[in-house]
C-alpha cells in the first residue's frame, strides 16, 4: 500500500508541476488524451491553475500518510 501512495504522490507532484510551471510540455499530453478518451484540452488549460494546485495539495498529504504509516 505504501509503494502504491509513493508512486500516486510522485506523479501526482510532476503534474502539479507541469501545469503551474510547464503547461506547453501538457500539449503532448493532452494531445494522446483527446485520440484515446476524450477532448480535454480546453478544460485542462481553463483549470490549470486549480488542477496544478490540487495536485500538489493532495501529493503532498500522500507523503505525510506513507511517513505516518511508515
Amino acid at each position: 500500500m505504501e509503494i502504491f501512495l509513493v508512486v500516486a504522490s510522485i506523479i501526482l507532484l510532476i503534474f502539479g508541476l507541469l501545469f503551474l510551471f510547464f503547461p506547453n510540455l501538457v500539449k503532448p499530453i493532452t494531445k494522446i488524451t483527446n485520440r484515446v478518451l476524450f477532448d480535454t484540452e480546453d478544460k485542462v488549460y481553463a483549470w490549470r491553475r486549480p488542477i496544478g494546485i490540487a495536485s500538489l495539495i493532495l501529493a503532498i498529504y500522500l507523503w505525510y500518510v506513507v511517513s505516518y504509516l511508515v
